[in-house]
């Protein structure tokens, strides 16, 4: 098992984001000495703080925790129709129509919203 390394992961993101130790604090309502704690890997976030880091940092929270990549997209960026449209396709690539080789046309146009809709 790889060395658990939490705290150097926060402080490198941190640092990546251009944010002191009091800047995150104050983003995420806790105190600047409970940032350096959670650096030096001697107290961990409630899940709370660890979903405002994850946001901050664009990053999820398997990543966050454990220094993994992550199979899912990070959405919150995006904007609500954003989001919708891509829920939206993967429903229905998902469906059992998605198992033959053409696409329906319900799913090509959901990828012609995507591309207009993201291509913006």
């Amino acid at each position: 098992m790889a060395e658990y390394d939490f705290g150097r992961r926060i402080a490198k993101l941190r640092k990546k984001a251009k944010l002191s130790q009091k800047q995150l604090a104050d983003r995420i309502g806790r105190s600047t000495s409970t940032i350096g704690y959670y650096e030096r890997d001697l107290a961990l976030p409630p899940i709370d703080a660890l979903i405002a880091m994850s946001e901050i940092f664009h990053v999820s929270l398997d990543y966050l925790i454990f220094g993994e990549k992550s199979n899912t997209l990070n959405i919150g960026g995006l904007k609500s129709s954003q989001k919708e449209l891509l829920i939206d396709l993967a429903a229905e690539l998902s469906s059992p129509t998605a198992r033959s080789p053409k696409y329906s046309n319900a799913q090509l146009d959901l990828l012609r919203r995507i591309y207009v809709e993201l291509g913006r």
